[in-house]
């Protein structure tokens, strides 16, 4: 297993799930230097850095919901700090661990960075790192997100801040009255204004993209029951469009009894931020288009992907993204409420439109759809995708290309079969993939619900053949 974040902490456990069914006792090797267990995401930060689902859905172990609200002691609707979740992760990585090495299983954790992988003889694997090459039959690869994307290439300039992660480290250092100018509008950009206002300040903050859309807040999902987007339903179309993507939700949102046209009106809405927001926040309990999306059969997503055109597939990245981003990726409803009383005081703004950032004479000029006051610091909150990322794992995603075990999809995605989790370019070789670096149906896939679900049609697979090899 190369990364040893929550992606490792449910590959084991979904393998526990199914000890019984293996013949022979597996034998696991983590590679990861630091983060283990907890990953980035879930290390030590500020505590207004909260976990974006409720306690009572970030149990690692799908057959037992209420794990992780139990080992916590609260309520199932509890949003609580990430930090919190990540010392979760680390008691389930070293208790799978214990449980594996007393079935007799072998698990070994390797704190190295893999610097390539390449193809070996009988289709084995080699995993390098600076301490040498070991061969394996299989490989499954959990890596993380991306680094920060530097769009206006700043880094270095005085007041420019690469990554706000860990944002006790970078943000008390910020002058309090101080302009704070950030990068992105998405949940990294959340967490770097919930940083700021839980240390005090009260100088203006303005977000600043491309779109100016901020993650929804989450709603309550309503038990609706698909009649329209549905297995049978998309395969009834020898050829799947856009078009008829948009009619099949209008006609699931009529038959749910909302007014389709109004809510896709809003989920595509030109209305300003605050509006936006305001209009969610009053909808908490009548969101149904997030309904929908939560209560679709899985194949449902990857097969829409599947039939739409390269053509298709680009709009959807590059028109669709940032609408489907914000109620794919919400926050929780006590951030949306901190952050539009912030935007109703005036201390937060949103700035779409951004299309230059220069740093001139020690302050920082924006150039966007209006005029944006220059800024004292900027904080990037953009993230490339796990493909393009400039961190320690760019040699393990180069060796990816130069050996051809990897293709990618129009959302950077590694492109794997989502019936075995198998990486698709890598066959004959036995590389697997799930979490962010799959992203790509319909392109969110690291949602803590979408690693565990990865993880457990990799184990499904891992046992599949061990029995076939053991027969």
């Amino acid at each position: 297993m190369i990364g040893g974040g929550p992606a490792a902490v449910g590959l084991l456990g979904r393998m526990l799930a199914r000890a019984d069914e293996f013949r022979r006792a597996p034998r696991v090797v983590v590679y990861e230097p630091d983060n283990l267990g907890h990953g980035v995401a879930f290390g030590a930060d500020l505590e207004s850095a909260l976990i974006n689902l409720p306690a009572g859905r970030m149990s690692m172990d799908p057959g037992d919901p209420d794990q992780f609200a139990r080992w916590l002691d609260a309520a199932g609707d509890a949003y609580v700090p990430r930090q919190v979740f990540g010392e979760y992760l680390v008691d389930e990585f070293w208790r799978a661990v214990g449980q594996a090495r007393a079935l007799g299983w072998t698990v070994d954790v390797v704190p190295e960075t893999v610097a390539a992988l390449g193809k070996g003889s009988a289709n084995e694997l080699l995993v390098r790192t600076p301490a040498g090459v070991r061969s394996f039959g299989q490989v499954v690869l959990g890596v993380g997100s991306g680094t920060t994307a530097d769009p206006y290439r700043l880094s270095g300039a005085s007041g420019y801040v690469v990554d706000p992660y860990p944002l006790a480290a970078t943000l008390p250092g910020i002058a309090p009255r101080s302009h704070v100018l950030v990068i992105g509008t998405g949940l990294t950009a959340i967490d770097v204004v919930l940083g700021l206002l839980h240390l005090g300040h009260d100088g203006r903050i303005t977000l600043a993209s491309r779109t100016g859309i901020l993650p929804g807040p989450r709603p309550q999902i309503m038990p609706l029951d698909p009649k329209h987007l549905t297995i049978d339903a998309v395969r009834r179309f020898e050829s799947l469009g856009l078009g008829d993507v948009w009619e099949l939700l209008k006609l699931e949102l009529a038959s749910a009894g909302f007014d389709a046209d109004t809510e896709i009106s809003w989920l595509l809405s030109s209305a300003s931020a605050t509006e936006r927001l305001r209009y969610q926040l009053d909808r908490l309990d009548a969101a149904p288009i997030q309904s929908i999306f939560e209560n679709l059969e899985t194949p449902v997503p990857p097969m829409i992907r599947a039939a739409l055109s390269a053509d298709e597939m680009l709009k959807v990245a590059f028109d669709y993204k940032p609408y489907l981003k914000s109620i794919q990726c919400p926050m929780p409803p006590v951030s949306a409420r901190k952050l539009l009383a912030v935007m109703d005081s005036g201390q937060l703004v949103v700035a779409p439109g951004i299309t230059a950032l220069r740093h001139r004479n020690g302050r920082f000029e924006a150039v966007a759809r209006e005029s944006v006051p220059a800024a004292e610091v900027v904080i990037d909150a953009t993230r490339l995708s796990p493909r393009r990322t400039k961190g320690r794992a760019r040699g393990l995603l180069d060796s990816l290309s130069a050996e051809r075990l990897a293709s990618w999809n129009s959302f950077d995605g590694l492109i794997v079969d989502p019936r075995t989790g198998r990486v698709v370019a890598a066959a004959p070789y036995r590389l697997f993939a799930y979490g962010e670096i799959t992203a790509g149906e319909l392109y969110y896939a690291s949602s803590l619900p979408a690693v565990v679900r990865g993880a457990n049609v990799v184990a499904a697979e891992l046992v599949r053949h061990d029995n076939e090899v053991g027969s």
